[in-house]
């Protein structure tokens, strides 16, 4: 079993701009960090989501240490914020069991960008949290 991040979108609620709204969960993350599909569970609704690997695709560790991983990582986030205000996306770790194909997000925050990128660890994933990440 190795640890892992998920990373789906939601809608923005306060966004008020509908006809952009298309553009959320139409994503496609970086190669170089992808690392598969899985499905998101929260309370009534499901989300297609992408396995987010280091460079050895059998963990997300290295994203921990500063390295080129966590980097595209930060700069897909910050990109799919810039891409539109409806676009809120969502990051969340979990450890991997054989022939895993959904997880169920208990609890979910929201957090800002940059008090996001200045305490990302491991340590922030604990207890099942998925976090919504605004600009």
């Amino acid at each position: 079993m190795s640890f892992f991040l998920a990373y789906f979108e939601t809608n923005n609620p306060k966004s008020t701009n509908y006809s952009e709204f298309k553009d959320v969960g139409k994503f496609s993350v970086p190669h170089d960090i992808y690392g598969g599909q899985i499905l998101i569970l929260h309370e009534t609704k499901s989300y297609n989501a992408a396995i987010i690997s280091d460079e050895t695709r059998q963990c997300a560790n290295n994203l921990f240490v500063k390295n080129e991983s966590r980097k595209i990582l930060f700069n897909f986030i910050e990109s799919r914020i810039r891409l539109s205000h409806c676009i809120m996306p969502a990051l969340g770790g979990f450890i991997m069991k054989n022939n895993q194909n959904s997880i169920s997000a208990q609890k979910i925050e929201i957090v800002k960008l940059d008090y996001f990128k200045n305490n990302f660890s491991m340590e922030i994933f604990k207890d099942k949290i998925f976090w919504k990440i605004i600009s």
